[in-house]
């Protein structure tokens, strides 16, 4: 099931390989049960990429950057860094390649989906450090400004508004 977000697909196409493997509730699995799945499951992928991915393969990066450099103190400047102490004049220089994907085909240098991801890899490590997911649209707040209460000037509520 985790792999279907991540490749633009949805309840739809979860439904079909359950029903090809004969596996319960193929015909129903779309419509609800995979955007329950995807609520709950979506945020704890995105603190576990944050936190414990990209936090740790930063720090690791930046360690084989600062080496064992010391500052005038015989202090390590990673040991600095990590505890951030280290001046920001002083901070390391990490040298990364990116990527960016878009969910959607476009023609030509058109970039017009709604949605995109971006990575930068440590020159190191060749791991990711940093990523970022884009949407320039939210289906919550789309819903609701098509709704008769959106319609009436309603403000949207509060959520978890996908919109970047």
């Amino acid at each position: 099931m985790l792999s279907f977000p991540s490749v633009g697909d949805g309840g739809t196409d979860a439904g079909r390989v359950l029903g090809l493997l004969s596996l319960p509730n193929g015909t129903t699995f779309g419509p609800r049960s995979f955007g329950n799945i995807e609520a709950f499951v979506g945020p704890v992928l995105t603190q576990f990429a944050d936190k414990l991915v990209c936090d740790h393969n930063l720090v690791e990066e930046v360690r084989i950057v600062l080496g064992d450099k010391k500052d005038e103190h015989d202090n390590l400047l990673f040991d600095s860094w990590e505890g951030g102490l280290l001046p920001e004049a002083s901070w390391p220089r990490a040298t990364t390649s990116g990527d960016m994907g878009w969910q959607c085909r476009s023609s030509g240098k058109s970039h017009n989906s709604l949605s995109g991801n971006a990575v930068l890899v440590g020159q190191h490590t060749h791991k990711p450090v940093v990523w970022h997911a884009m949407d320039e649209a939210c289906s919550f707040c789309q819903g609701w400004n098509h709704s008769k209460r959106g319609k009436n000037g309603d403000p949207v509520p509060q959520h978890n508004c996908q919109r970047r």
